[in-house]
């Protein structure tokens, strides 16, 4: 995992998959697609709080480094 782009991933049919997976445990219909796209947007949000505040402090924890900064460059992307 060099954090290349994944030119195959389908980020909403795996979204699908895994609505279709609760779905046929639960009923369909069981999932608040609304809710579950302000949970999306709320993880995106705070992934990027988290890090940066994290790259500001400094002293970053080895097993957290690369993700960290991984996800402040993404982000500054505009992902």
């Amino acid at each position: 995992m060099d954090g290349s782009p994944v030119p195959e991933a389908k980020p909403a049919e795996f979204e699908e998959w895994i609505i279709a997976g609760y779905e046929s445990v639960a009923g369909i219909g069981s999932i608040d697609r609304p809710r579950l796209a302000r949970m999306i947007t709320l993880r995106k949000f705070f992934y990027e709080k988290f890090c940066n505040q994290a790259q500001e402090e400094g002293d970053l924890p080895a097993a957290m480094e690369h993700f960290i900064k991984y996800v402040v460059e993404w982000r500054s992307k505009g992902h």
